[in-house]
Formats: structure tokens, C-alpha cells, sequence
């Protein structure tokens, strides 16, 4: 006999609901509004973070300092702010929308400290999300997506198969392929204006942040072959091109320059970025548990 958990059972009585419901169209109406307004909301917070408004601390003040020639030289806005703590991810842009006054890249602790060129190679990418206004750009692929939903909701047809399977799988479905689709492009071209605008030495720290992360993945693939490749590749992350192709651009452009790659020496970089990004995540962990 299967035992059912709490978390089943509320599943199980949403799907009894949406079977019985009277007119799923008003249901799938009430869910559309509900996400735009979610995604709508998200975007206000993103686009008006109080971190960005607090002073910065010196070496925050460096950092952008250096980076003030590549946002000057792409005419991307200078106003935007460097903020270093404990973060989910390395580096992630914030506040990113034309009529934002609160832009922010937040990056982790100590990244800059540890390895300057990788972290200047990491914030270019993340700068080209601002410079391309993404945050907009998601939020308005998923207004198309839900006019597209209400569309599909005119053909549904009266029956509880069909509202199920629409409601449950073919909506999710084709949101997720859209935007996983867009968010793939966009990432894409971010790595195309880190690469153009990096020195050999951030192009090299660009490459050794992406081995890092395939090192990452390639021992997690020992414990968990479902969520890992064996070739240093996260199966879940739908939204970012590979890391072997993004590595295999910085190596075309390193080899068009003429470049060599000292393996050797470049090792033991790799070895300390994957250590600092491993040290981040358990506190990133710690730090909402605590929360």
C-alpha cells in the first residue's frame, strides 16, 4: 500500500478541484493574473533593492572604479552598484530595467580578493544583462506567454482529461521551453560582451570560473548521475549553453590571439576557485536556514 504524504494529498485535492471546477477557463484566468501580478511584484523588488542605496564600502569603490572604461566604452549606465556578500550565486545582476535608479551587481565575498580576473570576467557578464534590460525582457516574454495561454484556453475542450493535461502539463511545458529558450540566447550573447571587452588575463579568468564549475559538477556526478554528466555538465540548468562550449569560446579567441595556455599553472587557480565557490554555497545554506 503507498503512503501518502501531506504534500500529496493537497495535490491530489487541487486536481479534484480543478476536475469538479465549473469553468476551468475562469480558473486558468485567475492563474494568469495571479502570475503576472507575482512576476510583476518580483520585478519591483529587483528593480528598487535597498543595497544598492547603502554606501559602498572601499572595495567596492575599486571594483567599479575599474570597471568604469568598459561602461563608459559600451555606453552602458555608470551609476550602477558594486555590492559584495554572502549570495546564492557568484555574481548576479540586480535592478536591472531602464528606469531603475537602484541598478546593483551583487557578487560574493572575498570573489574579487581571491581571483581579480575571473571576477572582472563574471561582473562584464553580468553587466551585459544590464546593458540588454533582461529583467524587462523576461517579464514581457511571460505577458506573451500568458496571452498565448489565453488563446489555448478558447480550444480547450470540456472535458476532465483535457483540462487536466492542459492545465498540468501542456502550459508548464511550453512556458518552460520559451522562456529556458530565451533565457539559453541571452545568456549566450552575455558571454559574447564578456568576451569582447576582457583583457587575455579576465578571458584566461573567464575560462578557469567555467572549469571550476565543471569540476564542481564532475564530483557531484559521483554521488547524484541524475543531476550531473559525467562530462562536468549540470542536466538541470536548461537555461545556460554548456559549460564546455562556453569554455571552448574563450579558447578560439585565447588561440586567435596566439595565447598558451600553461595547464599547470592554471590548475591550482582552478583548484582555490573551486574551493571558494564550494565555502559560498555552505554558507549560502547556512545563512537561510538561519534566516
Amino acid at each position: 500500500m503507498i503512503k501518502l504524504t501531506h504534500q500529496n494529498k493537497n495535490r491530489i485535492k487541487a486536481m479534484s478541484f480543478i476536475v469538479q471546477f465549473p469553468s476551468v477557463k475562469t480558473l486558468v484566468l485567475a492563474k494568469i493574473s495571479y502570475d503576472l501580478c507575482t512576476n510583476a511584484y518580483s520585478l519591483y523588488k529587483n528593480t528598487n533593492l535597498k543595497e544598492s542605496l547603502e554606501e559602498q564600502t572601499p572595495n567596492e569603490s575599486k571594483i567599479l572604479e575599474k570597471l568604469k572604461p568598459c561602461l563608459v566604452q559600451s555606453g552602458i549606465r555608470t551609476d550602477l552598484k558594486i555590492k559584495e556578500s554572502i549570495t546564492n550565486k557568484i555574481c548576479a545582476a540586480g535592478g536591472n530595467s531602464p528606469i531603475s535608479q537602484n541598478a546593483t551587481i551583487h557578487t560574493s565575498a572575498n570573489f574579487h580578493q581571491m581571483d581579480p580576473k575571473a571576477s572582472f570576467f563574471v561582473l562584464k557578464h553580468e553587466i551585459a544583462h544590464i546593458k540588454h534590460n533582461d529583467a524587462i525582457a523576461i517579464l514581457a516574454l511571460h505577458f506573451i506567454l500568458m496571452l498565448g495561454n489565453l488563446v489555448m484556453i478558447s480550444t480547450i475542450p470540456e472535458s476532465r482529461v483535457a483540462r487536466i493535461i492542459t492545465l498540468w502539463v501542456t502550459f508548464p511545458f511550453l512556458r518552460g521551453i520559451a522562456k529556458n529558450g530565451y533565457r539559453y540566447f541571452r545568456e549566450g550573447k552575455a558571454d559574447d560582451f564578456a568576451i569582447k571587452n576582457s583583457s587575455i588575463e579576465e578571458l584566461q579568468g573567464g575560462r578557469r570560473f567555467f572549469k571550476a564549475m565543471q569540476q564542481i559538477n564532475l564530483e557531484a556526478h559521483k554521488k547524484n548521475p541524475i543531476t550531473a554528466s559525467p562530462l562536468g555538465e549540470n542536466r538541470l540548468d536548461l537555461a545556460h549553453p554548456s559549460l564546455q562550449s562556453r569554455i571552448q569560446k574563450i579558447e578560439r579567441v585565447l588561440k586567435r590571439e596566439n595565447v598558451t595556455i600553461h595547464e599547470n599553472k592554471e590548475q591550482e587557480k582552478i583548484a582555490n576557485l573551486k574551493a571558494f565557490m564550494l565555502v559560498n554555497e555552505t554558507l549560502q545554506n547556512l545563512q537561510n536556514k538561519l534566516s
